[in-house]
């Protein structure tokens, strides 16, 4: 983990989705998360990201990214959709067939949980 002074982010932390994973980046239990609706349609890789934050100021509605788009949560920082693949064998049953890899700047003095290395 690397603390941020108020006017330095850390660097960008890449995650990938796989199944029903949720994607918990702060020192405290939200925002958190979600990934659906990942396909790869007529060569675009898309994918559906929401975050739930039970402040008023935080979260991202369900938002449709193509690969290269960005989403900024206020609170936290800006979520960008890199890649969508599809993952093979080994699948549980009712997980999603595609890996989702986004990628995810901190904003200035946005708490980190513990353990995510960051450039």
């Amino acid at each position: 983990m690397t603390d941020a002074s108020p006017d330095q982010a850390p660097g960008p932390i890449r995650f990938t989705f796989r199944g029903t994973e949720v994607f918990r980046p702060g020192a405290e239990m939200f925002p958190a998360y979600t990934v659906s609706d990942a396909r790869i349609e007529d060569g675009v890789m898309i994918a559906v990201l929401r975050g739930v934050d039970p402040h008023p100021d935080g979260g991202i509605p369900p938002t449709r990214l193509t690969a290269g788009q960005s989403v900024a949560d206020a609170r936290a920082g800006t979520f960008t959709l890199l890649h969508v693949s599809p993952q093979v064998g080994g699948l549980a049953p009712g997980t999603r067939p595609f890996a989702t890899t986004i990628e995810f700047q901190p904003d200035p003095g946005f708490a980190l949980a513990p353990g995510w290395d960051v450039d």
